[in-house]
């Protein structure tokens, strides 16, 4: 039950993280979430945390992925943000590839995060986001 209530939780919040701002509303309170907190509250759910994303005119958010502890977002630029998955805390965030190439195989093993783009394979610190290796294959 408390998996359930705990994947709940997340679910609400990924709605909130992926809601463009000024592109939705709830409710007729002027709120500016995807679910309205009368939804929420319906359902004995409650809002742990809410960002709003750095993103250009035209970028979108492409991939997000919940890894451990953090939440992964990746927009259509290669642009990743990494944030606590418990409190919304920004960890890093940093480009990833250049805009058009396809980051794949991101995942997270220990400390490290690695994915690769094209022939290109990368290790970054999971913790700060800093390069630790890059290796052409």
């Amino acid at each position: 039950m408390y998996r359930f209530f705990k994947y709940g939780i997340i679910l609400a919040v990924v709605f909130l993280i992926l809601c463009p701002v000024g592109m939705c509303s709830a409710g007729t309170d002027g709120s500016k979430h995807l679910v309205s907190p009368e939804l929420l509250k319906s359902a004995n759910l409650k809002l742990l945390w809410e960002n709003i994303l750095p993103m250009k005119k035209d970028e979108s958010m492409d991939r997000m992925l919940i890894l451990g502890d953090h939440v992964y977002l990746i927009s259509n630029r290669n642009f990743t943000m990494a944030l606590d998955r418990q409190s919304g805390r920004k960890i890093f965030n940093r480009n990833i590839a250049l805009e058009g190439l396809t980051a794949a195989g991101f995942n997270r093993f220990d400390d490290e995060i690695i994915y690769y783009v094209g022939s290109k394979y990368t290790e970054l610190e999971a913790a700060s986001g800093i390069e630790k290796k890059s290796t052409e294959v």
